[in-house]
């Protein structure tokens, strides 16, 4: 297929399982949303002192900073779970079977650990050069800097290339380094075209929200940091299914013209 018939059969997908996919999602975001929210109002209770002015003009900014924090904990290692159920659900819909949402999420249990750790290890290499620049922060001001310029460029590189991880692990069994090499194999010569499924594709759906936000704060007449996360967190998880299905399509795609994969051996 190609970027073009991913999209198109990745956005069909989306639109005739839409519920379907939003709850797949909710079933993990839902509970981290909450225990989010939750660790925000502890850490503000304990930080400050309880009055009502401070309560009031700090609460937000506090919620603020550990809804961020959050949001990279989850893009890192519940994402990458996510696509990993979400990988199995595709399958079936393509081969017309019908799946459970719960029996989906059992499918991956047995390979919950190995995937799990996989992501780790996958996230830490994804983040290795915010890692290092942390590490020379405040040591050689000019080598953090250049650190900090360059990392993102690495960092969108590395998640081209490791992008299938999750894929790999719950389809073929790989895990750990080799997972990330099948994953870079699977890449290798379809670089530009993983480039703009994976990336163009997530910085345009951020693109997307963002609009959103500030429209509706231009509308409302609104602007808190809180409403605004809250919101985002409810548009990623209307977006985050169909991006979710284009890297598994992605991923059926390249196992076809590499190794001419037929996803039928899947049902057997």
């Amino acid at each position: 297929m190609s970027v073009r018939d991913i999209f198109e059969k990745s956005f069909y997908l989306y639109k005739a399982n839409f519920i379907k996919f939003i709850e797949i999602v909710l079933l993990v975001k839902a509970p981290y949303l909450f225990l989010t929210f939750i660790i925000s109002r502890i850490i503000t209770f304990f930080s400050f002192e309880v009055s009502s002015d401070s309560l009031t003009n700090l609460s937000p900014s506090t919620e603020n900073v550990v809804m961020r924090i959050s949001e990279l904990v989850f893009t890192a290692f519940l994402s990458p779970i996510l696509i990993a159920v979400m990988t199995i659900y595709i399958s079936c819909l393509i081969l017309d079977n019908s799946l459970k949402i719960k029996d989906t999420y059992s499918k991956i249990m047995n390979r919950f650990l190995p995937l799990l750790g996989t992501v780790f290890l996958t996230g830490t290499v994804i983040s290795s050069g915010f890692i290092l620049g942390f590490i020379f922060l405040g040591l050689n001001p000019q080598l953090t800097a250049f650190i900090f310029l360059i990392a993102p460029i690495l960092a969108f590189v590395l998640w081209v290339w490791y992008c299938l991880v999750p894929q790999v692990v719950i389809i073929e069994g790989e895990g750990g380094i080799g997972a990330m090499k099948r994953s870079k194999y699977l890449i290798s010569g379809f670089f530009k075209k993983a480039f703009i499924l994976v990336v163009i594709i997530f910085l345009a759906s951020s693109l997307i929200s963002w609009l959103v936000l500030f429209a509706v704060n231009k509308i409302l007449r609104y602007d808190d940091s809180l409403f605004s996360n809250n919101l985002s967190n409810i548009i990623s998880i209307i977006i985050d299914p169909f991006r979710m299905a284009i890297v598994t399509l992605l991923y059926f795609d390249l196992r076809a013209r590499k190794e001419g994969f037929d996803i039928k051996i899947l049902s057997k």
